[in-house]
């Protein structure tokens, strides 16, 4: 098999580090989409004229981006160019690394060289932190007064589990390999930096600051881009993500919607009536990503309102519209393949946030 025959698969960052063989495949695979030039035509006002039209242009172009963004990644995080499922030994531990303090593992303090293995516990006070290397992955660094759990995989992946206080981690591997537990839920990684806290209550925070995390807690799953946070309680699950730039206002108002996932109220006041009204009213593109959440809502008047801001959006042009296939009643009934469909589109406005 030619280069030029080898799948997309293959743009990744070659184990060498040769840069150069990246962008020969790069050329190559974007040589179908050369611009040809065509005669001008104009006084035709048949066609789209909206941002529509460009819609397919625009993701591809995105996802070529992504890919050298990834590749990049690659050069900085983690002590390698990302994990190889193929060869990469989940089972090996995790080598730590002390930053200050005395950290403890199994009432020990730990030394150089030491590793954290399935089944052990790495325990910071509040003076302390240390570093794990997730194989050729990145890297987590557990804070002052935490406490990590490492886990046996079950298959192809790493899998700690946060007890209490924060890390922040650091990976570039293929989505779903590198996962934390909490007493909230499982943040899953798709290659990205984050951070994760764990309050004395099990309740867990999140806050993107690259890529994305899918958190998924009590039956619902919430999609974090890189800008926005997240609360999850251990009962009710998460909540609807919001930016970390939004107006604290809006962000307690969606918390209260948010909230009547628990307790569905029979009837909506006219004083919840306005808070629905506000919190599905926004007029930027990246603010469905809390209109999304919300279509996975238990009461249906929830669900009509996020789709009608949602539409509203379409309708001035500054959001895509869903797959054809996914016609209204798939999306007010929540249809997890209409939805998950629509998502794949709205994902270029979270990720230009």
């Amino acid at each position: 098999m030619t280069e030029r025959d080898m799948p997309n698969d293959s743009l990744l960052p070659s184990p060498d580090g040769s840069d150069d063989e990246l962008v020969g495949q790069l050329q190559d695979e974007l040589s179908a989409y050369r611009y040809t030039p065509r005669p001008l035509v104009l006084g035709n006002d048949d066609g789209p004229s909206s941002r529509f039209a460009w819609a397919p242009l625009v993701r591809w172009s995105a996802a070529a981006s992504l890919l050298i963004a990834a590749a990049w990644w690659g050069v900085g995080l983690g002590t390698g160019r990302g994990a190889d499922p193929e060869t990469t030994d989940y089972a090996a531990g995790f080598a730590l690394t002390v930053i200050e303090g005395t950290p403890r593992v199994a009432g020990a303090g730990v030394a150089a060289g030491d590793v954290l293995a399935a089944g052990e516990r790495l325990v910071c006070d509040e003076a302390s932190r240390v570093r794990l290397t997730i194989g050729d992955a990145g890297h987590v660094e557990l804070g002052p007064g935490s406490q990590l759990l490492a886990r046996a995989p079950d298959g192809p992946g790493w899998r700690l589990d946060l007890l209490a206080g924060e890390l922040r981690a650091s990976i570039f591997t293929a989505p779903r390999l590198f996962t934390v537990g909490t007493p909230a839920g499982l943040a899953v990684d798709m290659g990205c930096e984050y951070t994760a806290r764990v309050e004395d209550d099990g309740s867990t925070s999140l806050r993107v600051t690259g890529g994305l995390v899918v958190f998924e807690g009590a039956g619902r799953s919430a999609w974090v881009p890189e800008g926005a946070v997240l609360t999850v309680d251990i009962a009710s699950g998460p909540r609807s993500p919001v930016w970390e730039d939004l107006d604290p206002r809006y962000a307690e108002l969606l918390a209260e919607v948010d909230g009547w996932a628990t307790q569905p109220p029979e009837v909506l006041s006219q004083q919840q009536r306005d808070t629905l009204a506000e919190v599905t009213s926004v007029a930027r593109a990246q603010d469905s990503l809390m209109l999304w959440h919300l279509l996975d809502h238990p009461l249906a008047l929830v669900r009509k309102a996020a789709l009608g801001g949602l539409q509203d959006l379409v309708r001035n042009e500054s959001l895509s519209p869903p797959p054809s296939w996914a016609d209204v009643d798939d999306l007010l009934s929540a249809d997890p393949r209409a939805l998950e469909a629509w998502r794949e589109f709205l994902l270029y406005d979270w990720e230009s946030e």
